[in-house]
């Protein structure tokens, strides 16, 4: 039995470029998570570990009301590659 415990944990979304109109036209989309796993009896099987990824968004005026479900759908996909590095920093833990 673990215990496994993530915090510290976080997204955000900063301007890469806009146009001479100050119209933003890229993003970067960056999720940031710690994780530390115990076992029951108190060992610590993983320390405290950062993982992160990120993405970029490109705005597109043509595509407005798309922009927020493109940047919803990134941050899923972020959320689901920071959930394989998890899963794959516990398979090496475990010796698989």
């Amino acid at each position: 039995q673990a215990l496994g415990r993530g915090g510290g944990g976080g997204g955000g979304r900063r301007t890469v470029a806009a146009d001479r109109f100050d119209i933003k036209r890229q993003y970067f989309l960056a999720y940031d998570v710690v994780c530390q796993v115990t076992l029951a009896n108190g060992q610590t099987l993983i320390p405290p570990e950062g993982f992160s990824t990120n993405r970029t968004l490109l705005f597109d005026e043509n595509r407005v009301l798309g922009f927020e479900a493109a940047q919803e759908s990134l941050t899923d996909s972020m959320a689901d590659d920071l959930s394989w590095q998890i899963i794959r920093r516990l398979q090496a833990a475990a010796g698989s």
